[in-house]
């Protein structure tokens, strides 16, 4: 069983080939797993008290990032009570597709500038209002399957939202928030208490959240409401690039004598700087064998630094042998090329 399943929703909206998921542990199954499923971006979350597993990321012979670290709180309903509103006057309208244009809206004005694993990856845009825009629209209330969300109303107009789900006994708070202009005056609060409410009356005995760790300002809230820390996680981003599209490919035969070096001669721009190197082996390579590298060049950063070269070995029967991954920063070259 795979132990990142392949993500289709971020696949196709950062053009890589995504797989994602929860590891408890790294090991070479992982690394094997990546090559296997010529996997472009791994993205999984490992809790933050193994993090003694982290130094086995240089093991695995990709690049690796530490992304973001997410935090979890929970609420045991049946023994807190929701505190009265302090906003009575607050209304909350099912969200339902009629009302896509308004959460539109609200999720562009409250996430404008908003980070997470996402922004800290050079491989992805910065700009994910479409994002949280499609993924508050996935939560839109629908009963059968349990999902529910509310747009937060006063005086007529739309302030706020929020979205939930419910497993079973449990709810979970998805993704919500208050207009910048609307924040600071306890409704953000009064959110929390209303779904504290809802889902208790459902027969749930708790409710969860989880936001970024750097993301204080909520998490105090959930303290007040009462909400413990329950859980907390790295995100690891592996940007091996296996498949992605490039400007400028190439395929070398070679024999097993030759060095990586010697295919790349002649195909890296000549001013570049090689910043470094990571290769990997999955199979022996015969001296008297003769194999195809598939050599990638360029994966372009977001920032359009530096030039990521992706190198595949493989037989003469298609196994992949080697992997090398190379960063340059022809950033002076490219310079000099467009003053």
């Amino acid at each position: 069983m795979a132990q990142l399943p392949y993500a289709p929703h971020e696949s196709d909206r950062f053009g890589l080939k995504i797989h994602r998921g929860v590891l408890d542990a790294i090991s070479g199954d992982l690394s094997n797993e990546i090559a296997a499923s010529r996997m472009d971006v791994a993205i999984f979350r490992l809790p933050c008290e193994n993090q003694d597993q982290l130094k086995y990321l240089d093991t695995l012979g990709y690049p690796w990032q530490l992304a973001d670290s997410l935090v979890y709180y929970a609420c045991d309903l049946g023994r807190h009570a929701p505190h009265l509103p302090r906003n009575p006057e607050l209304g909350y309208v099912a969200f339902t597709p009629d009302h896509y244009d308004t959460m539109d809206d609200l999720v562009a004005e409250i996430f404008s500038g908003y980070t997470n694993h996402y922004t800290a990856n050079p491989l992805f845009s910065r700009d994910l209002t479409t994002s949280y825009q499609e993924w508050a629209r996935a939560y839109a209330t629908d009963e059968k399957i349990n999902r529910f969300a509310w747009l937060v109303v006063r005086d007529g107009a739309s302030i706020g939202f929020i979205t939930c789900a419910q497993v079973d006994d449990e709810a979970e708070i998805i993704l919500n928030g208050v207009l910048p202009s609307q924040a600071g005056g306890g409704v953000y609060g009064d959110m929390v208490r209303h779904v504290q409410r809802f889902f208790a009356e459902r027969g749930c005995t708790s409710i969860k959240v989880s936001t970024q760790g750097h993301n204080y300002i909520v998490q105090k809230v959930w303290t007040r409401e009462g909400f413990v820390p329950t859980e907390s996680f790295f995100t690891i981003h592996v940007n091996s690039l296996m498949t992605a599209g490039a400007a400028e490919e190439r395929v070398v035969a070679f024999d097993g004598d030759t060095a990586i070096e010697m295919v790349l001669e002649g195909f890296l721009p000549g001013d570049a700087v090689v910043t470094s190197i990571r290769m990997k082996s999955y199979t022996s390579v015969r001296s008297d064998g003769r194999y195809d590298a598939r050599v990638r060049i360029p994966v372009t950063s977001r920032d359009g630094e530096a030039t990521r070269v992706v190198v595949l070995v493989t037989d003469e029967a298609g196994i992949l042998c080697r992997y090398a991954h190379i960063d340059l920063d022809d950033s002076r070259a490219q310079a000099r090329r467009h003053p």
